[in-house]
């Protein structure tokens, strides 16, 4: 009788032990799996001219870190905020004067409840790149995984008055702008 006690013992402990050594290896592999895989990180930051509050960026692709290549080019960004902001705001404002017929003429006027006015403040007649500034508002910082990643090639995602659907996006390279249109036009 003891010696099955022992026996029984000595194999629930074993089974204990390698149970918890099961444990310890799936967690290590969920580990080694999430840095493989191709996930997005997100982080926040804080502009001096585009907005005035937190803004978030998307890491695409990252494996679970953010790479040295995609962190210096959203600290590159932070730098040339200020000369880009003006390019940023007329571009907008030259592809708003490219639409704005399209969006108005999507407006049917007599059989809607929206005024002249209260139209006018959700789709503003373009007169000036500043008038326009004030309405949009940017939402996410896109930055490619550090593959593709190249300095001076960022997306910026943008909600919109006019577009509250679609969005308003920037795709810039080599600091230069490339692309505005939808929000998805930030995706690379």
């Amino acid at each position: 009788m003891k010696k099955k006690l022992i026996l029984l013992l000595i194999c629930g402990i074993s089974l204990l032990a390698f149970s918890c050594g099961n444990l310890k290896k799936n967690e290590e592999e969920k580990k080694e799996d999430l840095n493989k895989q191709n996930v997005e990180i997100k982080s926040k930051i804080k502009l001096a001219f585009l907005a005035q509050k937190d803004i978030e960026v998307i890491f695409w692709n990252s494996k679970g870190k953010i790479s040295k290549k995609q962190a210096e080019n959203l600290s590159e960004f932070a730098k040339q905020e200020k000369e880009l902001k003006e390019k940023i705001k007329l571009a907008i404002f030259e592809y708003y004067k490219s639409v704005y017929d399209d969006y108005k003429s999507g407006i049917d006027l007599a059989n809607t409840e929206i005024t002249k006015e209260d139209l006018e403040k959700i789709l503003p007649t373009p007169t000036t790149p500043e008038m326009l500034f004030k309405s949009y508002e940017i939402g996410n910082i896109h930055i490619q995984d550090d593959k593709n990643c190249k300095l001076g090639t960022i997306g910026l995602e943008f909600d919109c008055d006019w577009d509250i659907e679609n969005g308003l996006g920037v795709k810039i390279e080599n600091w230069e702008i490339k692309e505005v249109g939808v929000a998805e036009s930030a995706y690379y």
